[in-house]
C-alpha cells in the first residue's frame, strides 16, 4: 500500500495538513480520485468493475482545495476529475482511461 501524502492546503486564514493516500505501488491497479457528485468519476468507477481491473476511489469530498493542490503536485495541474493513475503513472481522465482498456 502506498504512503499517504501529507498536504498543506490553505483554508481561510488558516492553513491545515490533510491525509491524501497516494497512487498505488502496484503497476495493474487503478486509482481514481475523484467526487461523488461526478458523473465521470463514477462512470471510470464503473468501467473498471465492468472490466474486473483491479482499482481502488478516493474521492476529495467537495473540498475543492484539496483537489487543486493534490492536481498541481501530482497531475500536472490537470483542472478536472477524475483524475486517474495507472500504478504511479497519471494517465489523465476519464477518456485517457477508456483508451488505456
Amino acid at each position: 500500500m502506498s504512503r499517504v501524502n501529507h498536504i498543506l492546503v490553505k483554508s481561510g486564514l488558516q492553513a491545515k495538513k490533510i491525509d491524501v493516500p497516494l497512487p498505488s505501488d502496484d503497476p495493474e491497479t487503478y486509482t481514481i480520485y475523484g467526487e461523488d457528485w461526478c458523473g465521470y468519476t463514477s462512470l471510470a468507477r464503473q468501467m473498471c468493475q465492468t472490466a474486473n481491473k483491479k482499482f481502488r476511489y478516493i474521492s476529495f469530498r467537495d473540498n475543492r482545495p484539496l483537489r487543486n493542490e493534490f492536481s498541481y503536485r501530482y497531475a500536472f495541474g490537470h483542472s478536472t476529475i477524475p483524475l486517474i493513475f495507472k500504478g504511479k503513472k497519471f494517465i489523465g481522465g476519464f477518456e485517457q482511461l477508456k483508451n488505456d482498456f
